[in-house]
């Protein structure tokens, strides 16, 4: 024993061993929710809504919500407690609210209680959220990788989550805010004098809405393409030189690619696809294959919402965004959506790194859920799927 540490002393001394921060990922727990606080927040949710506040029996509150007994709904329980909304692991009888999440979930307490109760448990209670707060407020906000570097506590694989989920964190609670044609980070001071526009809680309960099946005409799957390799970006494209292709263009380019960055996936959007062939069957065979859907939801285009419901119908991972301007349909409202607001290039160029920070931590949620009933189809038909040649 004495000799083998005595050999690892000096590969160490060496320089054989690396005695930094490690730069892959780390496995297993880690030094942050993984999830952010507003996705967390559909368990506290659940409970004001269904059970008006008071503790509710797991299973009851799971049927109530729609969700199965699967590993994304474990985490969302998990990261719940992480947080301090509520108390009771995934495994736990009942599940109730802590005093603060209350407040953060309660609609009729005072605005003020309500986002410094935000402010405590989606900031505050996290360490490393802590750090880049108290070292970043009362300021303009750096780039994401300046933020990065300062985690030394951190593994460099963790950093770039950790600082994505800060800053959707900070737009929820309130304290990111764009001023100028840029983004300052203000203390919770300055935020608590502010008017705010975080004060709904959406109802968390999923709304109910059956199996599809291919024809044989576009039962013919193609093998050319490895599709675990894949994003597929379900968007209304237009016709060239409108402005519906130019916000699509602008969509994929700017907020969808950069977000892939650390999953290399090839993004794939149907006007792209040079194969000879069907194209309603190419479609289908993306929608249902590809590891990942990232479907923009703007301008409330048909087509769309017909291939969405497509892909919902399998549970592989999807990705909702949205123009702000644009109103989520009642059907998806529970489901986390993200709103970019197009409304001049200065308010984009403003957020950009924000967006892509929210599209980038959404992206590595679904990507770790895997497959999953929690969508109004599955939910209700819980074993339908597709049936597809190859799959």
């Amino acid at each position: 024993m004495a000799k083998r540490k005595t050999s690892e002393a000096k590969k160490v001394q060496d320089g054989n061993v690396e005695s930094g921060p490690r730069t892959k990922r780390r496995r297993g727990r880690k030094a942050y929710p993984v999830m952010t606080f507003q996705d967390a927040m559909k368990i506290g949710c659940g409970i004001m809504t269904h059970g008006a506040g008071h503790p509710m029996k797991r299973t009851t509150l799971l049927q109530k919500l729609g969700l199965a007994d699967s590993q994304p709904t474990r985490d969302l329980i998990t990261n719940s407690l992480k947080y301090g909304v509520t108390t009771g692991h995934y495994r736990a009888e009942q599940l109730s609210l802590t005093e603060k999440g209350r407040l953060v979930v309660d609609e009729e307490a005072a605005a003020k209680e309500r986002t410094q109760a935000r402010f405590d448990l989606a900031i505050k209670s996290v360490e490393s959220f802590c750090d880049i707060y108290e070292q970043f407020k009362d300021g303009k906000l750096p780039a994401h990788e300046v933020i990065r570097d300062t985690l030394t506590k951190l593994d460099t694989g963790d950093r770039a989550q950790c600082v994505d989920i800060f800053i959707s964190n900070a737009q929820a609670v309130g304290i990111l805010q764009t001023k100028e044609g840029a983004q300052y980070l203000l203390s919770v001071e300055q935020c608590l004098t502010l008017p705010s526009d975080n004060d709904n809680c959406t109802d968390a309960s999923t709304h109910l809405s059956d199996d599809c099946i291919p024809t044989e005409s576009v039962r013919k799957i193609s093998k050319s393409e490895d599709y675990n390799n894949v994003c597929f970006f379900i968007a209304p494209i237009g016709d060239e030189g409108t402005e519906q292709r130019q916000h699509s263009d602008a969509i994929l380019s700017s907020f969808v690619e950069p977000s892939l960055a650390e999953h290399s996936l090839k993004v794939v959007r149907a006007d792209k696809i040079s194969k000879p062939g069907m194209i309603s069957q190419q479609v289908i065979e993306y929608l249902v294959k590809s590891k990942l859907v990232v479907a923009d939801l703007s301008y409330h285009n048909p087509n769309v919402f017909y291939e969405l419901s497509l892909r919902h119908a399998t549970g592989k991972p999807t990705v909702h965004v949205i123009r702000e301007a644009d109103k989520i349909p009642f059907d998806l409202a529970n489901f986390r959506t993200i709103p970019i607001n197009m409304g001049s290039v200065f308010t984009v160029l403003a957020k950009l790194d924000t967006y892509r920070a929210e599209i980038a931590q959404q992206i590595r949620q679904v990507l770790a859920d895997g497959v999953t009933t929690n969508n109004p189809i599955l939910a209700y038909c819980p074993d339908g799927r597709f049936v597809v040649n190859g799959d």
